[in-house]
């Protein structure tokens, strides 16, 4: 009788120990899983910071990139109608096509020979609307083929393109002139007051002998007297 007590009583105590290692193990298990589950957490929430990081890097260097201004044609004023275009070769290959220097451009035989073209016209355009506005003695208003600064630097006109170019700009231009190729004279600057001058005189005695005189009182007369200009011409 008391040996079957003890029996029991071993075989009880057998089961406690048994369930005690049981939920022992199973905590074990849990808590494991647990660490397991916070490293898979942390490495994701590290990686998303990373991810986060280059792609504030990257929008960061983006707005540091300055974005280059839009660049429009110059307005330009057409030789045939003096309406200023801001696409002249446009507009006169829709309205002047029948003009002969336009048809000339549109049938060129390479770029290079239609690009030439449509530079004379523009610059033909150019000639015409300056002259105008010399004799309205707006000299700050002229066109030029280069945009300048300061509006109101001196202009001087080309005797192989008759081109207008600033005359800080002209020893650079002379050299690299379109036309100096076919012509037989150096590029010279003429003053574009003696554009409108009422007396005929060469464009060479302009450009060598008149536009050479100081910008003052006496300079100007020299420039614009016609009986001084064609003693000039006398005695060169």
């Amino acid at each position: 009788m008391q040996l079957d007590k003890v029996i029991k009583g071993c075989n009880l105590f057998a089961c406690i120990v048994v369930n005690e290692a049981l939920l022992f193990s199973g905590n074990q298990t849990e808590v494991s899983i647990q660490c397991s589950l916070d490293s898979q957490t942390d490495e994701v929430e590290s990686q998303e910071s990373h991810t986060e990081g280059q792609s504030s890097n990257v929008n960061m260097h983006r707005g540091s990139v300055r974005r280059r201004p839009l660049k429009h044609n110059a307005k330009r004023p057409c030789m045939y109608c003096g309406l200023v275009q801001t696409n002249l070769n446009r507009h006169l290959l829709n309205i002047h096509k029948t003009e002969e220097l336009v048809i000339a451009a549109k049938n060129a035989p390479n770029k290079q020979r239609r690009d030439r073209l449509f530079e004379k016209m523009r610059k033909k355009g150019m000639f015409i609307y300056n002259r105008k506005i010399l004799a309205q003695s707006e000299i700050g208003a002229l066109q030029r083929e280069r945009a300048v600064k300061d509006s109101k630097a001196e202009t001087v006109f080309c005797t192989n393109c008759q081109g207008f170019y600033s005359s800080s700009y002209f020893s650079v231009h002379k050299k690299k002139c379109s036309y100096t190729d076919s012509s037989e004279s150096e590029p010279k600057a003429v003053k574009t007051e003696l554009l409108t001058t009422k007396f005929e005189v060469s464009e060479e005695f302009k450009a060598v002998i008149l536009t050479r005189f100081k910008d003052n009182e006496i300079g100007h007369m020299c420039r614009n007297d016609e009986l001084i200009a064609l003693f000039g011409v006398y005695i060169g």
